[in-house]
Parts: C-alpha cells; structure tokens; sequence
C-alpha cells in the first residue's frame, strides 16, 4: 500500500518486556477500568509520531456502518444457525477439537442457543462465556453486586427502539450505540489525545453515516459480503488484493504476553496489590487462573487482562474512590 500511493512507509515493533510502564501510562490515560488491549497499539504508534504530526485519520466506524463483522453476515443465517446449535449442545463432547476450538464452539453454541434476540447480539459482541461467571475473579462481595446486575438491560433498551427493524439492522444500530462510543471510540480519543495526537474518524462523518443507516442491510452486505458496498465504491482506488484480502483485525497478543513476559508482573499484582486487600479481586483465584494459562491448562486470558487493568486502576485511584 505504501508503495502503491507512494509513502512513507515505518513499521514498529512491541514486544511484551516493554509493556508495564505503557499498561500503567494507559491507565492515567483512561481514568477508568478498561480492557481494550488495541489501545497500545494506537497509543505506541502516536508516541512514534509525537513532533511530526499533530492529527491522523483512522479508520473507525467503517465496520459498523457498512458491515464489516462476521456476525452481520451470520444474523442473515439465523434460523439456520440456531437450529444446528440445537444438535452441537449434543454433538459438541465428541468432536475431536483442540481445547480453544472447543471453548469457540461452546460460545457459539450458546449465542443461538440464546432466545432472547438483544441478549443474542449483545453476546455476539463479547468474548466471554456466561459459564463460568466472568466475575468469577472478583472478591465475594463484588462479585455479588455484579451478579444482582442485569448487564443486558442497555442492549434491551435500545432493541425496544428498534423493533421494525431486521436483525442485520438492529445489530449495526446497536453497535452504533454501544460498542462504538462506548470502547472504540474511548479507546482512540485516549490513546491518540495522551500523546497529543488528534484523530479524526472520516467513515463517521454526519452526512456519510446518515446516507449509509438509511439503506437496507441487503444493500450494504450484498449477498452477505461484509463491507461488500464499501468495497464497490472504493474499488479502482484501493487496489483489489486489499479489498479482497481477509479481514484483518488490531488484534493484541495479551494472552501470549500474560502467560509469558507479563506473567511475573500481573502475578505481583494479584498477590499484593491494594485491589486484592480490598476484596475487589480474588487474589488466589486470579493467581490459580494465571498459573492454569501459564500451563496452557485453560485459555483465561482476556479474563486476566481485564482482572490486571481493574486492579491497576484500582491501585492508582483508591484514594479518590469512595467506597
């Protein structure tokens, strides 16, 4: 790409070793608890550009509006995907899957298992498992008041309001309310503004996003290609092994970085950080979870990343906290 439209092209390189003091900077950065991992990235990468550019484009929003995720592709397929998660609940046990593939198989069985439709799409967004609690490494105390709460009510909410709509729609709608300013966004005007870089989201413009809501789903994903009229519209200016390459995602190897260069530094922070004297995480449950992803015994590392960011935040803002 680069080369195609001739510019200058850098690459950086993060290694976990380097990372505690950019999670600790992150967390003044935040203010509050938050686990998007992509945000390194983004804020490293502004560090680079710290004197030589004061705004950057990024490209936000351009999943949500014009379809980019696999699950819009999938809500086409409902019916069909819920009744072979009827038969997988049975099957699953004897397929012969690796462990991680087991624990994707199980999750998605579960999410069209779901008969509530909002809570369907609001675990189509999530990484965790219902089962085992994703609250399981909070103190007995917070994990209780987390329990009482009903952490789909906003996704209800907004499904409500959006009732006439297919479900290809209300999932673009919802993400339009939710994920996107509530962690994409956050996690870019963060990171960019800590290193005084100002990121401006083009695929988010007012008139762009009014044109784009107001076509049906069958248009934007036509024949359940993802981005599909993005990439018509683009096409003859992007070349076509972009817009035809696989999705790539931020992805951020957290799980491989906390079952090796950042495993000693969480497990100081689960055993005596200020977070376990409180009881807002279970210490040993949290030392007992990473020792198992350590060992390759269980796959606990997006419940880990958000454990250490909690008590991190925790750490550093007890004072203010009235609790």
């Amino acid at each position: 790409m680069a080369a195609h439209f001739k510019t200058d092209h850098r690459e950086l390189f993060i290694r976990g070793t380097d990372l505690p003091s950019v999670v600790e900077e992150l967390i003044r950065a935040h203010d509050s608890p938050f686990a998007d991992a992509a945000n390194i990235p983004l804020f490293l990468l502004c560090r680079e550009l710290h004197g030589r550019a004061k705004v950057v484009l990024q490209g936000d929003g351009g999943d949500e509006v014009f379809g980019g995720y696999s699950r819009y592709a999938w809500l086409r397929r409902a019916r069909a995907f819920r009744a072979l998660a009827g038969a997988g609940r049975a099957l699953l046990p004897m397929l012969p899957v690796g462990r991680r593939r087991r624990t994707r198989l199980e999750r998605m069985v579960e999410i069209w298992r779901e008969t509530d439709e909002q809570v369907r799409m609001a675990l189509l967004l999530a990484q965790d498992n219902r089962r085992p609690s994703p609250a399981r490494l909070l103190g007995p105390t917070w994990r209780a008041a987390v329990t009482a709460t009903d952490p789909f009510a906003r996704y209800r909410e907004i499904g409500g309001r959006l009732g006439t709509l297919d479900p290809v729609q209300r999932m673009l709608w919802t993400d339009l309310q939710i994920l996107l300013p509530d962690v994409f966004l956050e996690k870019v005007d963060r990171a960019t503004m800590a290193q005084g870089v100002e990121a401006r989201v083009p695929f988010l413009d007012h008139a762009l996003v009014d044109y784009a809501l107001a076509l049906p789903a069958a248009t934007k994903l036509p024949r359940g290609e993802a981005k599909g009229l993005l990439k018509l519209a683009l096409r003859g200016t992007v070349p076509d092994y972009v817009l035809d390459a696989p999705k790539a995602g931020f992805g951020v190897p957290y799980g491989r970085w906390l079952a090796g260069p950042l495993a000693e530094f969480a497990r100081e922070r689960f055993v005596g950080s200020e977070a376990v004297r409180a009881g807002l995480i279970d210490g040993p449950a949290a030392v007992v979870a990473l020792d198992e992803h350590r060992a390759g015994a269980a796959d606990h590392g997006y419940l880990l990343w958000k454990s250490l960011n909690l008590a991190l935040w925790f750490d550093r803002y007890r004072s203010h906290l009235a609790l």
